[in-house]
């Protein structure tokens, strides 16, 4: 298998941080996220500049909340997983935001996160968000057979309509391999690990 690693230097000012937890490349751009300042740089790689700052608010009534990450779709709107349940979607557009709780929906559902640094990031699909769930197991005796196939690790929000249902793939017993006490989460190819 041949790949390539190439390394680029991008000029970047004090506007934006040095460092994030989520990075996103779409089209050309990639996005960078600065939390510290509450905006997103949209920086074009082809010219390696920074085209364009998103600012966001973490309140009031364009606010959405204190956010976990963030994933950018349809070129105009952008997803925020935030704290307490809360998946809110602004519009670039239009300047506005839709707030989607995702307990509306299911008292089992978990807070989401889409951060590219832990690999756990939103995915676009059939006009639906997949958005990753949290495991909480505790304790061995937590992860039976019963209690799995009623566990679904991703939601999908609908956004034609803000409706959130889950996916049909369930966990097994098998996705955690043998030792249950350092949990590992085994997907596709993909090994995911969950700390308690």
């Amino acid at each position: 298998m041949d790949f390539h690693i190439e390394e680029l230097t991008i000029p970047i000012g004090p506007e934006v941080d040095p460092y994030t937890l989520t990075i996103q490349y779409v089209k050309g751009d990639l996005y960078w996220h600065n939390k510290n300042r509450s905006t997103i740089s949209k920086i074009n790689l082809p010219s390696l500049q920074v085209s364009e700052y998103i600012r966001y608010e973490s309140e009031g009534p364009q606010g959405v909340g204190n956010i976990v990450g963030f994933y950018v779709f349809d070129q105009n709107k952008i997803a925020f997983p935030g704290r307490g349940r809360l998946v809110s979607i602004y519009d670039l557009q239009t300047d506005s935001v839709t707030r989607v709780k995702l307990n509306d929906f299911g008292v089992d559902y978990t807070d989401t996160k889409s951060l590219t640094r832990y690999t756990s990031t939103f995915n676009l699909w059939n006009n639906k968000l997949i958005l990753p769930q949290t495991v909480y197991f505790r304790y061995t005796h937590e992860i039976t057979a019963d209690r799995l196939k009623n566990y679904s690790p991703f939601l999908m929000l609908n956004l034609n309509n803000y409706t959130v249902e889950e996916t049909p793939y369930k966990l097994s017993k098998s996705n955690f391999g043998e030792k249950y006490n350092f949990p590992k989460i085994l997907l596709s190819y993909t090994v995911i690990r969950v700390t308690f």
